[in-house]
């Protein structure tokens, strides 16, 4: 009896073995620039994924380098161990709680048979995500691509970045220049360009893409010459560079805001004070001074900036000199957008009624369609607003399809 005990005993705890292997097992070492990280061995179905977690890119952006461009990450000792999500840059909206400003890491996910051969000669296309959010919010450790990774055959990388006043605060001049979280951005391309061979990547088959905030985010990366050689194919999913909330105009109005409540007492003559102020102040009261006077804007309000140095100029100025480097490198990469079903629906909360229950086909017809109409050209409201109901309006649908139909006149407004 005793001896079927231990028999019972030693196959259950083989089975459990098993199937924590198939779980997690035998940690991929890559040598990168900065170091040696060590990785996690998923399962992802029949088929092996290899994670590195939480690697960093850039020094923590504390302190004095609060609002700064970033500076490389700095080289380590031993073997890192990659195989938990760094913490989630400072946020209005947090979606986890370890948050903190030392957060400029990156995750890769590399489809297992690279690293299991060795590093063979086989080189996979990368695809870079920069999350979306608004400019204030969001995570790389909200999305999970192992499943994507492995199907599709492609090493992804999804990057943090700052955001909010951290990352898109601008004085207009060299105290806070503004822009911040795209320079984090193209750090952490940078450090993809010269270490992702070393994960079985091709650096010369590097995808940058994005949703919402992400994808302006990249469709902004493709109009800078900053980022030449950084990567070689965008995809834009609901935003580009062209939407109006993806800058900001005011920044220099929003910061002085910022720093009168929280009495900096500093003029617009003396920006550096002003950064000086809010560089002391805690992370938290930083955050929730910046979401009090941003409250009931139209747009956003921490974008990026027209600096004179990443953007010289407007995109729109810069998309009409037909001869200049920027729209030369524009042009040098390929180019995909389009939106992601239903985005539109973000909209809805702004109704000034009730549409739980959806939108009644004469509200969308005669309030509606004509406002956004107008919105899009006072000079054209009456063709815009005609093909608008022809395309959109059908007197014959419910509540409900109707507020499908304002949704997806929300998508293209995008």
């Amino acid at each position: 009896m005793k001896g079927r005990h231990v028999t019972s005993f030693t196959l259950t705890l083989c089975i459990l073995t098993t199937f924590l292997y198939r779980q997690v097992s035998s940690q991929g070492l890559v040598n990168t620039t900065n170091g040696t990280l060590s990785g996690i061995r998923e399962m992802v179905g029949e088929k092996p994924v290899h994670l590195f977690l939480g690697i960093p890119y850039a020094k923590p952006p504390v302190g004095e380098l609060r609002f700064k461009n970033p500076l490389p990450a700095l080289n380590w000792t031993g073997v890192r161990n990659a195989t938990e999500f760094g913490d989630t840059c400072m946020s209005a909206s947090p979606v986890s709680p370890k948050m903190s400003e030392d957060c400029l890491t990156l995750n890769i996910y590399v489809p297992g048979d690279v690293i299991d051969s060795g590093h063979s000669n086989v080189t996979k296309a990368v695809m870079v995500w920069i999350h979306g959010g608004a400019y204030r919010s969001g995570a790389s450790s909200e999305y999970d691509f192992r499943n994507f990774a492995v199907e599709d055959d492609v090493i992804v990388v999804t990057v943090n970045y700052r955001v909010g006043p951290f990352g898109f605060l601008s004085t207009g001049d060299v105290n806070a220049p503004g822009n911040a979280g795209l320079w984090d951005q193209i750090e952490g391309l940078k450090w993809v360009r010269d270490n992702i061979a070393s994960f079985g990547g091709d650096p010369n088959r590097i995808t940058i893409f994005g949703e919402s905030a992400g994808a302006s985010s990249v469709s902004q990366l493709a109009m800078t010459t900053a980022t030449k050689g950084l990567f070689h194919r965008v995809i834009s999913q609901s935003g580009a560079a062209l939407s109006p909330w993806a800058w900001v105009h005011d920044a220099i109005d929003v910061a002085m805001t910022i720093g009168n409540l929280l009495g900096c007492n500093a003029t617009t003559t003396d920006t550096a004070k002003l950064v000086r102020c809010l560089q002391n102040q805690d992370s938290v009261v930083l955050i929730n001074a910046s979401s009090q006077i941003t409250a009931g804007r139209t747009y956003f309000g921490f974008s990026p900036v027209v600096d004179g140095d990443l953007f010289p100029r407007s995109v729109t100025e810069l998309l009409k000199d037909t001869d200049s480097d920027v729209l030369r490198h524009f042009r040098s990469v390929d180019y995909l957008i389009g939106f992601t079903d239903s985005d539109g629906g973000v909209f809805l909360f702004k109704l000034p009624f009730n549409y739980t229950s959806g939108i009644p086909g004469d509200k969308l017809r005669d309030t509606l369609i004509p406002q956004l109409a107008l919105q899009v050209s006072a000079l054209h409201k009456d063709e815009i607003e005609a093909k608008m109901k022809d395309i959109y309006y059908d007197p014959s649908a419910d509540k409900e399809a109707t507020a499908r139909h304002y949704c997806a006149i929300m998508v293209q407004r995008i």
